[in-house]
């Protein structure tokens, strides 16, 4: 097969993201196929020492992302300019990775090349914003974030999740796309070896300190607080003891006064990101124990990797680290407080017995999540919705003379056609009244956005009347709310008009419902803005 990806991130910025793509595009290419992403062009400051030799890697130019030094933005016109270079290529599939430019770029050309469309949801956006955008009401960015994400994933004829966890939210959201749960895999022998000894003496760590590991994004979401707060009840019964946190982010330096504030600087040390092929698997080898505290995962794969280095790991089980972690196998499980984490990582440090025996199952546990066996997985699902998607776009609606056959197969004349009865007056008033409940009640039963919108409007129209200080402001503050319900109504009727003309797929019935799903989302972006703006100038 020929497929497209196309991701906001990749190398060398370092996250999960770009690993699992570069993970997947070298299995796939390695079993015969061709692999072509397009991702941003990142300025030499990202990386001095970044080298990339691969024709089949399209660099997008981008622009930087405000108070987030390390991501870009890429050029929406430049990638929808690659069409034309992109159509000789004969893809098969577009697989989008990420939820920005990359997203609606990716959907804009595979209706251009005539191509299914697939994203992977990495990234669980309800638990994200609020570390972002404090000042807005938790519950208003979860619905936010809900609505955004199942109007994108949509949008494509199939979506993969890292975890089960994940693919039942996006299910309750209300997300009708194929979902099917595919992790990245690892190659595990790419972490067996590794020269832990001098790595420690780099940092000049002695020999006989038993070290922590952490590596992920130093960001808020990532709970790194807890690691902290942890390590400062771990140095007051064991004082032998450091702590390596490896990565970069925006919640670098609020970490480091933290640890400054437990006194803990000096059995502390960040040491940004590693070089994945070199340092990385050291720094695991370097290590007695890995920890981990992110709640917000949709995989976790450096947990995956610190095991086929042999370490044992000490972490919480939720989201998509609940699929990866067992007790037991390479891995003790924490309740996620602070004195069951240290507790647990006492016990794996003063157990020599237990540590040996959690370094060997980790190892072989490893080994179950293989990278090669997940990218043929990933290609089953490819072929699959490519296949489905021929079949669609080849059908076309049957007619006989003038008699139109509909979706549950039964032609027009054996329909009743005859009009109710009109009602005048009073009587019509009742009735329409009536109509409306009904609705009400329908959407209100069997419409998990419009439930997720009225229990926000529940929620905050009581709030708008304390928050707003004039009448006008009151009205501003409730009316957003009622608007987005209209607006999610209206977007329903749509749905179930096209539905009841035809179940098959029809690009103007995609069209439809993209438009009314993009109406939704800019009635949600108006009331984001208008309740923003008198919080914070209230």
């Amino acid at each position: 097969m020929r497929i497209l990806m196309i991701s906001d991130v990749f190398f060398p910025r370092i996250n999960g993201v770009s690993t699992s793509i570069q993970t997947f595009r070298n299995e796939l290419q390695t079993q015969g196929h061709e692999v072509y992403l397009i991702a941003p062009l990142y300025p030499v400051r990202h990386d001095p020492d970044f080298v990339e030799n691969d024709a089949r890697i399209f660099r997008v130019p981008s622009r930087r992302v405000a108070f987030d030094p390390e991501d870009r933005m890429m050029r929406y016109s430049e990638v929808i300019n690659l069409a034309d270079e992109l159509s000789k290529l004969e893809i098969d599939l577009i697989h989008i990775h990420t939820p920005f430019v990359a997203h609606y770029a990716g959907i804009k050309l595979a209706k251009g090349l005539g191509v299914p469309c697939i994203a992977t949801y990495h990234t669980l956006f309800e638990e994200y914003l609020f570390h972002y955008l404090p000042w807005v009401p938790q519950q208003l960015l979860r619905f936010g974030a809900r609505r955004f994400s199942t109007s994108q994933c949509n949008q494509v004829s199939g979506v993969i999740s890292p975890s089960s966890l994940i693919v039942a939210l996006l299910q309750r959201y209300g997300v009708k796309s194929n979902i099917i749960t595919l992790p990245t895999g690892i190659n595990a022998a790419d972490f067996k070896d590794g020269d832990g000894e001098g790595f420690r003496r780099k940092l000049g760590i002695s020999p006989d300190k038993k070290v922590l590991v952490n590596v992920s994004r130093i960001a808020f979401e990532k709970n790194i607080g807890l690691l902290l707060l942890m390590f400062r009840q771990l140095r007051d019964r064991f004082d032998n003891v450091h702590m390596i946190i490896a990565g970069e982010g925006p919640a670098r330096k609020t970490y480091m006064e933290q640890a400054e504030q437990l006194q803990l600087s000096d059995s502390i040390s960040f040491v940004g990101y590693l070089n994945r092929a070199t340092e990385l698997v050291d720094c695991y080898h370097a290590a007695d124990v890995f920890v981990f505290a992110s709640k917000t995962e949709t995989q976790g794969l450096v947990l995956l990797e610190a095991m086929a280095a042999g370490t044992p790991v000490v972490a919480l089980a939720e989201m998509g680290t609940r699929d990866v972690l067992k007790d037991y196998q390479g891995a003790l499980i924490t309740d996620g407080s602070v004195d069951d984490f240290a507790s647990k990582v006492m016990t794996l440090l003063s157990d020599d017995a237990l540590h040996e025996e959690l370094s060997l199952s980790a190892r072989q546990y490893a080994l179950q999540w293989d990278s090669k066996r997940l990218a043929g997985e990933l290609l089953d699902f490819y072929q699959q919705v490519r296949s489905n998607w021929l079949i669609a776009n080849g059908h076309i609606s049957r007619s006989c003379g003038a008699m139109q056959v509909t979706s549950d197969g039964q032609s027009a004349s054996n329909l009743n056609l005859t009009p109710p009865d009109k009602k005048t007056g009073i009587r019509r008033i009742i009735a329409a009244t009536g109509y409306s409940f009904d609705g009400l009640r329908l959407a209100a039963k069997t419409e998990s956005a419009f439930k997720q919108e009225l229990f926000a409007f529940i929620l905050l129209a009581p709030l708008a009347f304390w928050l707003g200080d004039t009448t006008m402001e009151k009205l501003m503050l409730v009316g957003c709310l009622m608007l987005v319900m209209i607006v999610e109504l209206v977007n329903t009727s749509i749905e179930a008009v096209v539905d009841r003309v035809s179940s098959e797929f029809h690009e103007l019935s995609r069209q439809a419902k993209d438009l009314g799903s993009a109406a939704v989302f800019m009635s949600i972006a108006l009331a984001l803005l208008t309740w923003g703006l008198l919080l914070t100038t209230g």
